[in-house]
């Protein structure tokens, strides 16, 4: 029934907002980790990434064999704008049939998502009147050309590009990882190294020197004397 499918609409609206709403707030250490338009000429002011993406050092130098390189499409718009980007020319003409009056096609993010959820839930919005006496209500779509059907189908691509995101960031925070426990390893034999040095026992360790030297000054006079035997022999013939 119709009411059934107005609170489809309602629950896929306020799903969309939310999917916008975290893909604006997922923030670390500065950097916008889901709002990269990769759009050419795009602004991307503010957001922490460059084209190049984003590079971890992680190793003692700054050169390239030190550096791990975070591709700028582990960034990129993950608000519903944004999954749903190469799908908008399609997805424009099944909307078109989604609204009578008013805009009609995704090119704002609210009434976007009201053309979204409505085509979702097999609803068509009817607007009349204009202006600020314009009023609008829902009915359910019989356009066989502006079924829910497709919008699924819209939907379904946006998850497989979630999944190939998710993918992605998987390898690239194993590659991450497997970083981070060679550094650890390092750390350790650094660590162990030191260690060795700082606890030295100085005195016993310089009685030892001290006993190298004299059984080295020993030896230097006894084969001094033992070369100087023969010529002894020599002088007394």
């Amino acid at each position: 029934g119709s009411a059934s499918l107005r609170a489809i609409q309602s629950e896929v609206f306020a799903r969309l907002q939310e999917i916008t709403r975290i893909s604006a707030n997922a923030e670390f250490n500065g950097i916008k980790l889901m709002t990269y338009d990769t759009t050419e000429g795009a602004s991307n002011e503010g957001i922490g990434i460059t084209e190049d993406g984003l590079n971890l050092q992680v190793g003692l130098y700054a050169d390239k064999n030190s550096m791990i390189n975070l591709d700028v499409s582990l960034f990129s718009d993950a608000s519903v704008s944004g999954l749903l980007k190469s799908q908008k020319g399609a997805m424009n003409q099944v909307l078109t049939k989604t609204k009578t009056g008013g805009v009609s096609t995704f090119n704002s993010e609210t009434d976007g998502y009201l053309l979204v959820s409505a085509a979702c839930a097999n609803l068509k919005i009817i607007t009349s009147g204009s202006g600020s006496s314009a009023t609008s209500d829902f009915a359910i779509q019989t356009d066989k050309d502006a079924t829910a059907n497709k919008m699924i189908g819209f939907i379904d691509n946006a998850i497989k590009e979630i999944s190939n995101r998710v993918t992605k960031i998987g390898a690239a925070q194993n590659r991450v990882d497997s970083a981070l426990s060679a550094i650890d390893v390092q750390s350790q034999n650094l660590t162990s190294s030191l260690s060795t040095l700082r606890d030295t026992d100085v005195a016993d360790e310089s009685s030892k020197y001290i006993q190298a030297q004299i059984l080295q000054q020993a030896s230097a006079t006894l084969l001094a004397t033992a070369n100087q035997t023969p010529s002894i022999a020599l002088n007394l013939i």
